[in-house]
């Protein structure tokens, strides 16, 4: 009996000790981390390690801890600290606005995009000073979903026309649209839906798109605010290019979602509809039933007015057709 005792206990403290490796494994296992930049080439260092980044998005794995990142273009060099467990993490810079901005607790989504969580509840939505079709301002619910940080880039888009076998979109060969950071651009309604499906996302609603790019400000005119004090990102503003800026140009909104507006403009799954809002049910609209046209949100870098930058600017356009001002980012629920 006391042999069979002793034989319970070890067995018993085996078990423990064994959770115990486990849970210390757990502990220690890498966490990814997601690393963009604005202009996409520069030197990155983390902690003792440096290297090259020519690519427009760097995926490290990091033990669980804390780190330092430096990016350095040129003579100049910008620096954050940041410590991470088990979540995934984004780290990114911009020179031009000579910032680093960290956002923890990110998805990373099948085509490797770093995706957001937008919490559900309930947003305004419309204005009731804009456009007759952005009004009645209504409250709408949503569902809690992750939607994508940055629109879809060309190189992400290369990815997909390569493993779908998908043709190229318009202005694929076109130097001011062709980046590998650049969104790719020149995508129809369809297309935008194609690579959606193989990446296993889907468009935004036109509720979706506009609370996210609120980013939780109540009512204010711009994804930042209510002054226009910002420029468009390509010919008709601060780069001299007749074409949509690397993605991530502009600081994000307090979602940690960059180029909302301004940069492309940016697919939505609805159908569009004058006077929907009108009519609009309370809880996950998805829009008319039918159509004719499609919505387009976020204005684009050919704006040379404040109008359509607007967070409640509507505009439609035929889902077969596209121009170099038209792009896109994903969206999937929790």
């Amino acid at each position: 009996m006391i042999h069979t005792m002793f034989k319970k206990i070890f067995t018993f403290s085996l078990f423990i000790c064994l959770i115990s490796v486990c849970i210390c494994s757990l502990a220690m296992a890498d966490a990814k981390v997601v690393i963009r930049s604005v202009p996409m080439v520069c030197q990155v260092s983390i902690n003792d390690e440096s290297f090259q980044k020519s690519e427009y998005q760097l995926i490290k794995e990091l033990p669980a801890g804390k780190h330092k990142i430096t990016f350095t273009v040129g003579e100049e060099s910008l620096s954050a600290e940041f410590e991470i467990a088990q979540e995934k993490l984004l780290v990114r810079s911009n020179f031009r606005l000579g910032a680093v901005w960290i956002t923890s607790g990110i998805e990373i989504g099948n085509d490797d995009s770093p995706m957001v969580l937008i919490p559900a509840g309930e947003f305004k939505m419309g204005s009731d000073f804009g456009e007759p079709d952005e009004y009645p301002v209504h409250e709408v619910y949503l569902d809690d979903y992750y939607i994508d940080v940055y629109e879809v880039t060309n190189a992400q888009y290369k990815v997909f026309m390569e493993k779908a076998g998908y043709r190229a979109p318009r202005y694929w060969n076109d130097p001011q649209c062709n980046a590998p950071d650049q969104p790719v651009v020149g995508v129809t309604w369809n297309d935008a839906l194609m690579y959606c499906n193989w990446a296993g996302k889907r468009l935004p609603t036109e509720a979706e798109w506009e609370k996210a790019a609120r980013g939780g400000l109540v009512q204010k005119v711009y994804p930042w605010g209510d002054e226009h004090n910002t420029p468009v990102a390509g010919g008709g503003g601060n780069t001299g290019v007749a074409g949509a800026a690397s993605v991530g140009s502009f600081a994000p909104n307090p979602f940690g979602l960059h180029d909302m507006v301004r940069n492309a403009w940016e697919w939505c799954i609805d159908w569009y509809g004058e006077d929907y809002y009108a009519n609009s049910p309370a809880e996950n609209p998805e829009g008319p039933d039918t159509g004719d046209v499609r919505v387009l949100r976020g204005g684009s870098w050919f704006a040379g007015v404040a109008n359509p930058l607007r967070t409640a600017y509507r505009y439609s356009y035929e889902p077969d057709k596209t121009s170099n001002l038209i792009g896109f980012r994903c969206v999937v629920e929790k």
